[in-house]
């Protein structure tokens, strides 16, 4: 009998030969994109990050550097994106987060992942257990992402509170254990609400939970090259995957400079940063690389509660996603005043267009954006 991981691997085949990066990729349309996902995509116009044939072997070009660039790492999606990982096997699962932990340890990167806790049920619960326990072992902190993922904008509130309630009914346990506390709660899809009053009751909420929201200034679309790079190392495909891990690690270096400039324009300096990953394979494999990224633009790595001491999370911030719907909150804040959004890098087309046939394909997409 085939091991799950290899069954994984086996339905993935035909869904990846059409898909195979290094050769022409097909250009037949993609089938529509889920609401969420379009919604969040809506907010960012087609101006293209050029993608790498290789993995980067050198350091980025030598930048300008401003001495006090500050970035709290977040990841979202704890234990793993199911859709984002080569095995969802427990223990391989283990074995990546073992990887990306160390990491973040290598590199002094005080980290915080949100947790969905519906993803500890898909069998050998103890185990899947047993990663969240590995990120506090190592001493890095845990936050909730509602426990199914729940998109605010799809469901009634009260609906959307107990999904929120369900999510912290096993990690506040855990931190207790510690003598810790779930401060910090991180939207999925950043969608806050379709409406302003739904925005304040869920704000009035989070209070009375003693929660903060976890904000993104730093957001990318991360996910789609995690979702190719996955599917082509399932397959086995390493030419692929390094193709894409390369395009990754440049897009995201674009992904800083837009973000640089654009609080620039909009607050007048850069606020300390937050920036949004996932916990999935591609980061595992690449954290390295990120990191040298964001310490050549100038970086020093800091905690969540550092950096939302910054004053720029006080500012009003009269958002809703009936505007342009999950975005960075260096939007929320250009929105309230408004002041123009420029359009930002998208992953190059050949990534759109392997994630958009894979979200097509029978074996499907199902983890959300964030």
């Amino acid at each position: 009998m085939l091991s799950p991981c290899a069954s994984r691997a086996a339905a993935l085949a035909l869904a990846l030969a059409a898909l195979r990066i290094v050769a022409p990729l097909s250009t037949a349309p993609a089938q529509a994109q889920s609401a969420s996902i379009a919604r969040h995509r809506a907010a960012r116009t087609a101006n293209r990050v050029p993608s790498a044939a290789v993995r980067l072997a050198t350091k980025p070009a030598p930048l300008t550097l401003r001495r006090h660039r500050e970035v709290a790492v977040t990841f979202d999606d704890l234990p793993a994106p199911s859709d984002s990982v080569v095995c969802d096997d427990p223990a391989a699962l283990q074995a990546m987060t073992a990887r990306l932990l160390a990491a973040l340890k290598r590199n002094r990167i005080p980290a915080i992942g949100f947790v969905n806790e519906d993803k500890l049920g898909r069998g050998d619960f103890e185990q899947r257990l047993g990663i969240l326990k590995m990120w506090l072992d190592e001493g890095f902190a845990l936050g909730n992402h509602t426990y199914s993922h729940a998109d605010i904008d799809q469901m009634p509130l009260g609906a959307y509170e107990i999904d929120f309630l369900r999510g912290e009914r096993v990690t506040e346990p855990l931190l207790r254990a510690r003598k810790l506390r779930e401060r910090y709660f991180r939207f999925p899809y950043l969608d806050v609400g379709a409406s302003p009053g739904t925005k304040r009751a869920f704000q009035t909420f989070l209070a009375r939970q003693r929660y903060s929201v976890a904000p993104v200034t730093i957001d990318n679309e991360e996910y789609m090259f995690a979702a190719v790079y996955a599917h082509a190392m399932a397959d086995g495909d390493t030419s692929a995957a390094d193709r894409v891990a390369a395009s990754f690690v440049n897009y995201m270096n674009d992904i800083f400079a837009y973000f640089e400039k654009f609080s620039r324009e909009t607050l007048g300096y850069e606020p300390r940063q937050v920036l949004l990953l996932h916990a999935d394979q591609l980061d595992a494999d690449e954290m390295g690389a990120l990191a040298e990224i964001m310490r050549s633009r100038g970086y020093r790595f800091i905690s969540l509660p550092d950096a939302l001491r910054d004053p720029a999370y006080h500012r009003p911030d009269a958002y809703d996603d009936s505007i342009d719907g999950g975005v960075s909150w260096i939007e929320h804040w250009a929105q309230t005043m408004h002041k123009d959004v420029p359009g930002g890098p998208e992953p190059p087309e050949y990534v759109q267009r392997a994630y958009a046939g894979l979200e097509g394909s029978a074996v499907g997409l199902n983890a959300g954006i964030h």
